[in-house]
């Protein structure tokens, strides 16, 4: 579990009760501790619909489309809110549709005028450069990839046979560290 990529990063906006997010650089593992994080919070302050503006982002990764899993369930399970994805490209709505997030993320793709994509671009004229102060802890990182593959299998089963060696290792991860944190003790 590598450093953050110098360029990734997020770059956040809220408004009454939603909240904008740019992806900068690549959607990856590193930074979706801090995303995890960001809309976590701006659930607690009431925040109940989240909109991801896609224009600068070069991938994602299985973990950081399994955080926007985890937040997309629930905010569907609350009954309120959703998540919407604005300027993908034909990449990320083919990514969305291989892993079954398309049921849960409605997106349109860069170029489409939407009323959501004019006041994306209004909140981004007050965006900051998420920084939650903390570096995630190895196990933070881990639990956080492991919630996220699980959501990835819990929209779409079909997603199982694709990430259970990926939940199995990061299932031993954290008991090794559990291991290692109790013999410390």
């Amino acid at each position: 579990m590598s450093s953050e990529h110098k360029s990734d990063a997020l770059l956040v906006a809220t408004r009454d009760t939603t909240a904008y997010v740019r992806v900068v650089g690549r959607g990856s593992f590193s930074i979706s501790t801090s995303l995890k994080r960001f809309c976590n919070g701006a659930m607690e302050k009431g925040c109940a619909r989240f909109v991801l503006d896609m224009i600068k982002c070069e991938s994602m990764d299985s973990t950081f489309m399994g955080v926007l899993a985890g937040i997309a369930l629930r905010l569907k399970k609350s009954g309120s809110g959703g998540m919407v994805m604005i300027n993908t490209s034909q990449r990320t709505d083919a990514l969305l549709r291989i892993l079954g997030l398309n049921q849960l993320i409605d997106s349109s793709q860069a170029g489409v005028a939407t009323k959501l994509a004019v006041a994306s671009q209004d909140a981004m004229s007050e965006v900051e450069k998420l920084d939650n102060g903390t570096e995630p802890s190895r196990r933070e990182t881990a639990q956080t990839m492991l919630e996220a593959h699980e959501d990835l299998i819990e929209i779409s089963t079909d997603n199982l046979p694709k990430f259970k060696d990926v939940i199995t290792y990061l299932k031993e991860d954290l008991e090794e560290q559990d291991d290692l944190e109790r013999g410390s003790n």
